[in-house]
């Protein structure tokens, strides 16, 4: 599945480039192949959340029906899992930018591994 999905995104890339080039073209259609840019794009991140969305809650019933468990609980402890994870990102890039900014090493580099 990965292949196929590196090759859509290549593939999706090339296509977005050509068009691109063709918007430079030729001005008067330039508009109208950027609104159709745009558009795939919203429709494309509108059916990413869609799917995604699909996605856990297929796997919220398929645990349920494994564990026995309501469905509910299950989704409620995937968004607890979900924020949780955003927190610890959230804190995590805070520490590499402050980290980058002060020219200081972070609190959890490798200092005390020994280099050979």
């Amino acid at each position: 599945m990965i292949p196929e999905l590196v090759r859509f995104v290549g593939s999706s890339g090339r296509h977005v480039q050509g068009l691109l080039q063709l918007a430079s073209l030729e001005t008067k259609e330039a508009a109208l192949v950027g609104v159709r840019l745009l558009v795939l794009l919203i429709a494309g991140v509108v059916l990413a959340v869609f799917g995604y969305l699909l996605a856990l809650v297929f796997l919220a019933f398929l645990l349920a029906f494994a564990f026995g468990i309501s469905w509910i609980w299950i989704l409620l402890g995937l968004a607890g899992a979900a924020f949780w994870v955003q927190s610890r990102y959230c804190a995590i890039s805070a520490e590499i930018a402050s980290a980058l900014l002060s020219s200081k090493p972070p609190r959890w580099s490798y200092s005390g591994i020994s280099k050979r």
